[in-house]
């Protein structure tokens, strides 16, 4: 069977190709959404971290901002931990840095802010890419107030650890779920398509002279089908009738004739009139019995019936 005359495998195509189209999609659009949301999530908590730093920060007697006390965010205060924090003055002086930037060869550039200002941004130092966020407040120190950049860098590969696991997690399964979409195509195909298996198993009943008409029980959308073939059937059958009969009566009628010519054969005087009248009866019997076999509507012809 052609591949662009089986109604089942063209289905089957479509789903096979429009299924794993659209998984792609959806994946990609989950995965960039993903993406986004946990980012946003990690600018958040860095800026949640910048306001433990406020409620800590103090001058020092050099006029400089300092963060006094234990670090509520742990990695802060572990060397090399992928989360480090800093302070800058205006002139961009660092005047402090969390224990956990001290070796680590981690530059936290001061942004030029405003105060009041945030930024969020990505800064690739050396081999590495950090995410930053930083913030400048005007500290009031009773000669008009300084001007400290707080800045917090978060190494980007615990953020890529993260997306990873959800985006490995996400496309197993959407696989799962490809394949299992797809096999519940197939068995929904099977059960759609079994009217018209019915169908043709009737008909092909009906060619081997094993039942006379489509009997079955179909949805509406083949019983016009159904019932077209019936009647088409029975105007075939009533067709063939009036054949058998008119052959029938064509042959019962043509033999009072021959059996005229026949008996004019002992009169030879007699042959040729005698030749003629039954040779013209004859035909005007075969004209009659074509006519009548050829009677009522004509219509598309069926395979001949039993």
């Amino acid at each position: 069977m052609g591949w662009g005359r089986s109604i089942r495998v063209r289905l089957i195509l479509g789903a096979a190709i429009l299924l794993p189209a659209f998984i792609v999609a959806a994946g990609l659009a989950l995965q960039r959404a993903n993406a986004q949301s946990v980012q946003a999530a990690h600018y958040s908590r860095m800026q949640g971290i910048i306001y433990l730093l406020l409620a800590r920060a103090e001058l020092d007697a050099d006029g400089g901002l300092a963060v006094i006390g234990e670090l509520e965010e742990p990695k802060l205060s572990v060397p090399g931990s992928g989360l480090y924090a800093a302070i800058h003055d205006a002139r961009g002086t660092e005047v402090w840095r969390s224990p956990s930037a001290l070796g680590a060869g981690v530059s936290i550039d001061a942004a030029r802010l405003a105060p009041g200002q945030w930024k969020l941004s990505e800064q690739t130092i050396g081999s590495g890419r950090y995410l930053t966020v930083a913030y400048a407040v005007k500290w009031a120190d009773g000669k008009g107030g300084a001007l400290f950049v707080l800045s917090v860098q978060q190494d980007r590969s615990l953020l890529d650890r993260e997306q990873g696991v959800f985006n490995r997690t996400l496309w197993i399964w959407l696989v799962v779920a490809a394949v299992a979409l797809l096999l519940a195509q197939l068995a929904f195909l099977h059960w759609s398509l079994s009217p018209l298996r019915r169908v043709a198993h009737e008909i092909r009943r009906i060619e081997q002279g094993q039942q006379e008409t489509v009997s079955g029980s179909y949805p509406s959308e083949i019983a016009g089908l159904t019932g077209n073939l019936n009647a088409l059937l029975q105007h075939e059958r009533a067709r063939q009738g009036r054949h058998r009969e008119a052959l029938s009566f064509l042959a019962h009628s043509l033999k009072t004739p021959l059996a005229v010519m026949r008996n004019a054969l002992a009169e030879p005087q007699h042959l040729p009139q005698t030749v003629t009248e039954q040779v013209a009866r004859m035909d005007n019997i075969v004209q009659y019995q074509l006519a009548r076999a050829m009677a009522g509507r004509s219509g598309p012809l069926a395979p001949p019936l039993p």
